[in-house]
């Protein structure tokens, strides 16, 4: 029987003195109902705008990952510049196989390097404040200069860890930088090698990018900026020889203004930043009466936090407080009226009945429909009340929900078309045993491999290609969609490699948009005659494995991405001469920066120990093994990049 007629049969029933009774209980218990309704309202809000923040954490974490890849890309830029100075006399020095031409006077490397470098032009490069060199005995040359500054004293054992880090990688390496081993946390610094004409590394190059640089880029919505606060915060970490940690330290803060600048801002209260170094890499939590929403800085390092009052993220709706006293009066009224009148006691609690009743069953008839699958079910209430603002909550929230319903659709077929670019089986070509593998972190990716069939161009020939373009997503997806066709395309008409990726490269610097690249290795094999040739655009070098010798060596290149430069000429590399079981390994940097549950990454040289182990195999296996690798070395930590790897097996 509905509530409403069992509330009438009861007060026609009794007598004045219980239904003043019954009267009394009902207005307790609708006042806990507004009440109930308010918290959960609020709560709704809360909770929304919290996890919009956290979102917003996560947007700007991948704003700040793509300054950090400019970065590193006006680094490589910088190293490259300085090593082809150091080698610029060597220019005429015979090829290789000519022994009876005399080999260059190599260049005063202090002459060559006090030369001012002119600042590389182009995106990314704002954030860039200062670019030098600095050699082992604590030497420092402004490449803006050219000036060269001694050390006053000794390099002190930080920054000698620091140089010998550094020297050690075949990239960049980012860190807090010399400016904060002198006490003032201000720039982050990427550095890396240089190297001489031989290859032994003469010192390092590095820039600094400031951290205030970094709180320019982040920008909040108009409805978070009120009393926000945004941070830049290095992480904890362990001590040198014990398990000791030292806790999170703030780097800068600012507060957004409403002209969208960034203002300074008060160091945070020391306890919120404790919370932080067991929060975890990315979430959002309420301590202290803030609500923190953290996440990576991109790539560099420390963690990009913005937190906000409590109550500023979703303040008590005023309305709820005057609805609720409104509902108290007309209790209140209704009471003397019972009181006076049974009568009109008896109307009124019908239509109070009612009036609780009715939207509650259609909300109960909505949540049936759409547990049914009727997206489109919608809840009509017009009680001017907690009731009414939840309808229309949970009407605002189905659209969302039939979007999101769709925008999976789309990614699942965006998905299915992307799988389909790649190739789906292997070329069977007499003489080599190839295959390849791509695992994508998201729906759609930005990797790419692809074997191309030359046989116009030559018997027993074999094309294969292995990009990596900048980010994830559908952008991604569609570059690397563009770059396949293109290669596909140009591919097997004349011309050597070179003219092939300088022409593709031309094509996607021209359509490509502001801060999208991508690299590309392209490589011909020719089985009969046993050689290789490959162009390497800003990828990774290859992996060759020795067999007979069990050894390593790279396959690398000096060109840069393809959609930074659209006049880059690219260089074709050569090797000949290679034997049965050699094994020629081609990956994205998502094999060697795949990061246990502790953030260590895998690296190359465990790369190289699962070649090693596997080189008996079929090229396939150890494809697989490779992904087995890094599944076990993730173990239960979420795959942050796309993998993918090509394998090439020379046999008899």
């Amino acid at each position: 029987m509905p509530i409403h007629k069992k509330l009438l049969i009861v007060l026609l029933a009794i007598t004045l003195p219980p239904l003043l009774i019954v009267s009394w209980f009902d207005q307790h218990a609708t006042s806990r109902l507004s009440e109930a309704l308010t918290d959960l309202h609020q709560a709704t809000l809360a909770g929304q705008a919290a996890r919009r923040l956290g979102q917003v954490v996560d947007d700007h974490g991948l704003v700040l990952d793509r300054e950090r890849r400019l970065a590193e890309l006006s680094l490589w830029v910088q190293a490259w510049e300085l090593e082809e100075r150091l080698k610029a006399p060597a220019r005429g020095t015979p090829a290789r196989g000519r022994q009876n031409e005399a080999a260059a006077v190599p260049p005063d490397p202090m002459t060559v390097l006090t030369a001012p470098l002119e600042a590389p032009a182009g995106p990314g490069v704002d954030s860039v404040q200062a670019r030098y060199v600095v050699f082992a005995d604590g030497t420092r040359i402004d490449l803006s200069s050219g000036r060269a500054t001694a050390p006053r004293r000794g390099p002190s054992r930080p920054w000698k860890e620091w140089y010998e880090r550094t020297r050690g990688q075949d990239g960049p390496v980012w860190s807090l930088g010399l400016a904060t081993m002198a006490g003032r946390p201000s720039a982050l610094t990427a550095s890396m090698p240089i190297r001489r004409a031989d290859g032994t590394v003469l010192a390092v190059t590095a820039v600094d990018v400031p951290v205030r640089a970094l709180l320019a880029a982040v920008r909040l919505p108009d409805d978070h900026r009120l009393g926000a606060t945004v941070l830049i915060v290095e992480p904890g970490r362990a001590q040198e020889g014990g398990g000791n940690q030292t806790g999170p330290r703030l780097l800068a803060a600012a507060t957004p203004g409403h002209d969208g600048d960034a203002r300074a801002a008060p160091a945070p209260p020391d306890s919120l930043l404790r919370d932080l170094a067991g929060a975890g890499g990315r979430g959002v939590f309420e301590k202290h009466g803030y609500v923190v929403a953290h996440g990576p800085a991109g790539g560099f390092g420390p963690l990009l936090v913005v937190t906000m009052p409590a109550g500023g993220v979703a303040p008590q709706p005023a309305e709820a407080e005057e609805v609720h006293r409104r509902i108290q009066q007309q209790l209140a009224v209704a009471g003397a009226a019972l009181a006076l009148m049974l009568g009109i006691g008896v109307v009124l609690s019908f239509i109070g009945a009612r009036t609780i009743t009715r939207p509650v069953a259609s909300l109960v008839q909505t949540a049936r429909r759409i547990a049914e699958g009727d997206l489109e079910a919608r809840a009509y209430v017009r009680s001017g009340d907690e009731l009414e603002d939840l309808a229309e909550a949970f009407n605002a929230m189905l659209p969302k929900l039939h979007d999101r319903v769709r925008m999976r659709e789309a990614l699942t077929l965006a998905m299915e078309v992307q799988q389909k670019l790649l190739p789906a089986e292997a070329p069977l070509i007499p003489g080599i045993d190839i295959a390849g593998s791509s695992v994508y972190c998201d729906e759609t990716g930005g990797d790419y491999y692809d074997f191309l069939d030359l046989a116009e161009l030559g018997t027993a020939r074999v094309g294969f290609a292995v990009g990596d373009v900048a980010g994830h997503g559908i952008a991604a997806a569609l570059l690397m969609a563009t770059a396949r066709a293109l290669l596909r395309s140009r591919a097997a008409q004349p011309g050597n490699l070179s003219q092939v990726m300088t022409e593709i490269n031309e094509h996607i610097a021209a359509d490509a948009h502001a801060g999208r690249f991508m690299t590309l290795f392209y490589g011909v094999i020719d089985a009969e005659r046993r050689s290789m040739r490959w162009v390497s655009a800003g990828h990774g070098p290859a992996l060759a494995y020795d067999a007979a010798e069990d050894a390593f060596i790279e396959l690398a290149g000096s060109d840069i991405p393809l959609g930074v430069e659209p006049h880059w000429v690219f260089r074709e590399e050569r090797q000949d001469g290679w034997l049965p079981g050699d094994i020629i390994a081609i990956g994205t940097d998502g094999i060697w920066e795949t990061r246990d549950p502790s953030g260590s990454m895998f690296g190359i040289d465990a790369l190289r120990a699962v070649i090693r182990a596997n080189a008996h195999r079929p090229a396939a296996a150890i494809c697989d093994a490779v992904a087995t690798s890094l599944t076990d070395y993730r173990q239960a930590r979420i795959q942050d990049d796309d993998v993918t790897i090509v394998i090439v097996k020379w046999l008899h």
